[in-house]
Parts: C-alpha cells; structure tokens; sequence
C-alpha cells in the first residue's frame, strides 16, 4: 500500500519556443508540484488519478506538438 503523505504530483513542460524578435528558439522548462497529503486519497483513488495522469500527459503533448518545435510533457504521482 502506498503512503499517500508522501505523495506529489508533478507537472513538467519542456518547450522549444521562439519569442518574437529573436532569431533562435529558446527550450523553458515550466515545473509545478501538488502536495497530495491533503486530499487524504484512498488506494483506489490514487490509482485513478494516476490513469487521468497518463491520459492528460498525452493530451497535452499532441497539443503543445502542433504549437512548438519540440515539446516533453510529464505529469505523474511522485513519493516525496
């Protein structure tokens, strides 16, 4: 059973973007972390949220790929 009072979840984005003006594309890396131990998740609970997790990752990567030269993408539940 996993102890949900060490539990994160974490956003990362990796973008290739160009800003207007600028000759070369810049990579950013945009980072958010949720403290999970309040929200006092069941097992069952955990385990959906990481399936809506995985389907969001995907998601947002076909999103940001049609928008940016190159784009990473990782959304997951992390043990602190």
């Amino acid at each position: 059973m996993t102890n949900v009072r060490n539990l994160a979840l974490v956003e990362e984005f990796f973008l290739l973007m160009q800003r207007p003006g600028e000759a070369e594309s810049e990579a950013t890396l945009i980072s958010a972390t949720i403290d999970l131990s309040e929200f006092d998740l069941t097992e069952a609970e955990l385990q959906k949220l990481r399936r809506v997790t995985c389907r969001l990752e995907l998601s947002l990567l076909t999103e940001f790929c049609k928008h940016f030269e190159a784009a990473s993408v990782l959304i997951e539940v992390r043990s602190d």
